[in-house]
């Protein structure tokens, strides 16, 4: 694992956003991470630290953070892109990690994969029903195509994992992203 403070194109960055009542895109932080802390509960293992990931894609020559989030513009959640420096400067509460993947994947699937779905909304039924369902029975039953996206799905299907509809940030990281 490659820990880098200055992304390149096809990084993945792993967030956790701290909650302000101010910013929408930072209210389902806390949930998210109690939520995918439930089966840890039982296993005695640490609570998930990362409730969010992005991509990093080069767009027109320059770095882009592609992620589901909240588009403060449009005043919904969806996929968007924002150029590295702007979403830097966005992140001056709470923290982030960027990490290389170690593993092989197709760079022209991910940059169209990315770009293809900017605008899609987020899957909200995703992240707090079928997630929590996933957890505890380890079935997917939410929806496998890409008409609505979460982070972990978004950045899952751009690099092409397996089961990718079933990803969370935190079986992500540790699906592709070895700690050394």
């Amino acid at each position: 694992m490659k820990i880098k403070t200055v992304p390149d194109d096809g990084d993945c960055i792993f967030v956790h956003n701290k909650f302000r009542f101010n910013d929408l895109g930072t209210w389902m932080a806390p949930f998210i991470r109690k939520a995918l802390s439930v089966d840890n509960m039982f296993e005695g293992v640490a609570p998930v630290y990362y409730n969010h990931c992005a991509n990093v894609v080069t767009i027109n020559g320059v770095l882009h953070v592609v992620e589901a989030g909240w588009n403060k513009e449009k005043r919904k959640a969806e996929v968007i892109s924002t150029p590295y420096s702007e979403w830097l400067d966005n992140r001056k509460q709470g923290s982030f990690v960027i990490y290389e993947p170690e593993f092989e994947y197709d760079k022209k699937l991910y940059k169209e994969r990315l770009i293809g779905l900017i605008g899609t909304p987020y899957y909200f039924a995703g992240v707090f029903w079928y997630q929590l369902i996933f957890l505890i029975s380890n079935k997917w039953f939410g929806r496998t195509d890409t008409k609505k996206v979460y982070c972990a799905q978004l950045s899952a299907f751009a690099y092409d994992i397996d089961k990718w509809y079933s990803r969370n940030p935190e079986t992500l990281q540790y699906h592709f992203v070895k700690k050394k």
